[in-house]
């Protein structure tokens, strides 16, 4: 059982914009964008949807642009070539697909290490994962991405763990950052 009678204050870094903070989970709650998962933005059923952090580009005005179809030579792919039917949209904020542009980090305010892409991780004590580590640290997930610890971050409650928008700015609300991905 909780104590309630501790206030609980979430970790927050030096330097975090609170007002953008705050601005990004307060959309994120409420947004009714579709959710996409493994990029920051993708079509969905639903039409374009977003990532928790590509939704945070977009309330970041960050802008969006669609990215030419590419064939598995890196040629553009036309509506006359037959790889056309089976080609998936691609979508980039400041260059970046999967993860945020550092645009993003610098618009919370965080320090980007000088990624191009970054994530941010959440303050939370995860014991266990979201998704149990694979036996050997060698291997993927079964969706081809390699395992990182127990480090939690937006993109993995997203990904990984299927939280609602909702749910992971909740997430963040209440246990916070410690800044962006060390990956």
């Amino acid at each position: 059982m909780y104590d309630t009678t501790i206030e609980h204050r979430p970790s927050l870094p030096d330097g975090l914009n609170l007002t953008h903070w705050y601005e990004w989970l307060d959309s994120l709650a409420t947004t009714e964008d579709p959710q996409a998962r493994g990029h920051l933005a993708a079509d969905t059923d639903n039409g374009l949807g977003y990532c928790c952090l590509g939704h945070g580009c977009t309330v970041a005005g960050i802008d969006m642009v669609v990215l030419p179809l590419l064939d598995d030579h890196g040629n553009e792919i036309t509506e006359t070539d037959p790889a056309w039917v089976d080609s998936e949209q691609r979508y980039a904020f400041a260059g970046a697909t999967d993860l945020a542009p550092d645009r993003f980090a610098h618009w919370l305010g965080l320090d980007d290490h000088d990624k191009f892409e970054v994530d941010i991780t959440v303050a939370w004590p995860m014991n266990p994962p979201l998704t149990a580590p694979p036996s050997d640290d060698t291997e993927a997930y079964p969706d081809g991405m390699p395992y990182h610890e127990d480090l939690a971050t937006a993109s993995n409650l997203n990904d990984r763990g299927r939280l609602t928008f909702a749910q992971i700015a909740d997430v963040l609300r209440y246990f916070g950052t410690h800044g962006v991905s060390p990956t």
